[in-house]
């Protein structure tokens, strides 16, 4: 294994380095004070996947842990966002923390048309009410 490389200039040195060679190729490995950088012969440089099976078996299961506990922390925070959306929008529309009851509400099916005519007869009805109705026939 590579001595760890935590500066990162030091690293990019070696990048460098490596590029002034057309038959060599580099490439940083590691995470955080474990990052180092390991140079390849240009087309030996073996790819994620292999990588991964040459890991020995308690290192691989880490790295596999590790990954299992990424996804399933994403999947609770997408869940948690999810419910988070659920109650914003159940609290702009008035309904009491649970977006279940939206689907018990009744829908206004009208058109704008309709709404209009129905707000103008209330208006009449409010002022013929107020004021007593108007007897245009005499």
């Amino acid at each position: 294994a590579s001595p760890p490389m935590i500066d990162r200039m030091d690293r990019y040195y070696v990048h460098e380095a490596a590029d002034d060679f057309d038959e060599l190729t580099s490439k940083s490995d590691g995470e955080g004070e474990e990052k180092h950088v390991v140079v390849y012969k240009k087309g030996h440089m073996p790819d994620e996947e292999a990588q991964v099976g040459m890991l020995p078996g308690a290192m691989r299961a880490e790295r596999e842990r590790v990954m299992r506990q990424a996804r399933t922390k994403k999947k609770k925070l997408k869940e948690q966002q999810e419910r988070n959306m659920q109650e914003q929008l159940a609290r702009s529309i008035g309904v009491g923390g649970s977006i279940e009851a939206v689907r018990y509400q009744k829908r206004d099916r009208r058109t704008i048309e309709e709404i209009d005519e129905d707000r103008k007869r209330a208006k009449r009805q409010e002022m013929e009410d107020l004021f007593g109705a108007d007897d245009d026939d005499d």
